[in-house]
């Protein structure tokens, strides 16, 4: 989605804020936003804060949302970008291009996405983090490096590519390596038997070190002009299971509309121990509780109920899987994505929608849509989540701004994750120079 100061991309120095009223988890808020940007040369900065006031009384929260600013990394989550880009040139590796981002990570793919699709690291809403990506190639090779989190990191992902042979060109080979350093085999429980939180409201766990380690081949025929087709191939494992997912990528000019259109087709196969993509859009909350369609926590199996780490100690994920996305991009104007897979565990079925407009230069609109759960036996609302976004400029200094979400998150009182919605509208004002 837009930050707050996008009327201001481009410029040296950007200001924005807001005032906004609407709701939150069935309560009334108004909601303060504020920011800045700042560009010099490669460097970019986005800084952006938010402060929610409960407009009846809460014993738990007060006047403030307290849950909004309890914990360390609410405030590193102020900094939503720092970007530096530059090409470098040099006698031994050529031209070497480097591309460096912190702040918030959104709809992070390593690879092919067998290990990381579509990652990002507000998945959940109460507990936002700050992290990095960093990528570094030259003509034959590439390195791209992610962490989650500069507090208390749970995803750490390196990948490496090489076009080993010039007379190949589109012959490439690559491994990938993500550890979780903390992921939950088991959540604690209180003497009430609830689950045990900490004073910002953090599941407390018995952790292991999860290994995700990725080795891949991929040849790649035609080129972006004319279109492209790219084969590939991946076998990886957790160290519990194994998985291999053969597939191909695609990509096509359509006609000279400057449109372009982007698919991809996978079968996957893989032993109980082993889920592709473990870590996917929401994987700060499903690692904690791998299955989140169900509406009863009290009535639910002890499956539904378990770590994602103590579903592949189970050998839960043991199967055939397939997935399928197509997308398509006009330019700067819009881009729409949407997809299904199916591999077998909790959760089974998931069909995603992803689509940014920008109809005119004054309006920006966005949304995002996740179903998880699909014909399962707990089908309903509990699988769904929705993010959109509408911006729209009224004068050069003035905009107005709708939001809304639709998102899972711990819940207060039965400390399993369930839905949390909120809307706003906004009236802000903004300053470039």
């Amino acid at each position: 989605m837009a930050g707050t100061c996008a009327w201001a991309k481009g410029r040296a120095l950007g200001l924005a804020g807001d005032l906004g009223v609407g709701g939150l988890s069935g309560k009334a808020v108004t909601t303060i936003q504020t920011g800045v940007d700042v560009q010099e040369g490669n460097l970019a900065l986005g800084l952006f804060g938010r402060v929610r006031f409960l407009m009846q009384d809460d014993p738990e929260s007060g006047a403030v949302r307290r849950r909004d600013w309890d914990e360390v990394s609410d405030y590193v989550h102020i900094l939503r970008y720092l970007q530096y880009r530059r090409t470098f040139l040099t006698k031994a590796a050529g031209e070497v291009r480097l591309a460096f981002q912190a702040g918030e990570i959104l709809g992070y793919t390593l690879g092919h996405g067998t290990l990381i699709r579509d990652y990002t690291n507000i998945g959940d809403p109460d507990h936002p983090h700050a992290g990095v990506h960093l990528q570094v190639s030259g003509t034959r090779w590439h390195w791209a490096t992610m962490l989650d989190n500069f507090i208390n990191p749970s995803v750490v992902a390196n990948r490496f590519a090489l076009r080993p042979f010039e007379k190949l060109p589109g012959l490439a080979l690559g491994t990938s390596l993500v550890i979780d350093p903390r992921a939950p085999m088991s959540v604690l429980s209180a003497e009430d038997h609830d689950r045990r939180v900490d004073g910002a409201f953090n599941l407390q766990t018995d952790n292991q070190v999860l290994t995700l380690l990725g080795f891949e081949v991929e040849y790649e025929i035609g080129d972006r002009q004319g279109g492209r087709v790219t084969p590939y191939a991946d076998l990886n494992t957790s160290m519990l299971g194994l998985g291999l997912h053969l597939g191909a990528t695609g990509d096509a000019p359509l006609g000279e509309s400057g449109a372009r259109l982007q698919g991809q087709l996978e079968y996957r196969v893989a032993s109980g121990g082993y889920a592709p993509a473990h870590v996917e859009t929401f994987y700060d909350v499903d690692r904690y509780q791998a299955g989140l369609t169900f509406q009863d926590p009290t009535g639910a199996s002890v499956d539904e109920r378990s770590t994602k780490l103590a579903g592949l100690a189970r050998g839960s994920y043991g199967g055939q899987g397939v997935l399928g996305q197509l997308g398509l991009r006009l330019r700067s104007k819009a881009a729409l994505k949407i997809g299904a897979s199916y591999r077998p565990g909790p959760d089974a079925v998931s069909l995603w929608w992803r689509a940014t407009s920008q109809p005119i230069s004054r309006l920006q609109l966005g949304l995002l849509v996740l179903a998880r759960g699909i014909g399962g036996p707990h089908e309903g609302a509990g699988g769904l989540m929705a993010i959109g976004e509408g911006r729209v400029r009224i004068t050069s200094a003035l905009y107005g701004l709708a939001q809304y979400t639709r998102s899972w998150s711990l819940d207060a009182t039965t400390r399993y994750y369930g839905i949390l919605q909120s809307f706003n509208l906004s009236l802000g004002a903004t300053w470039s120079g």
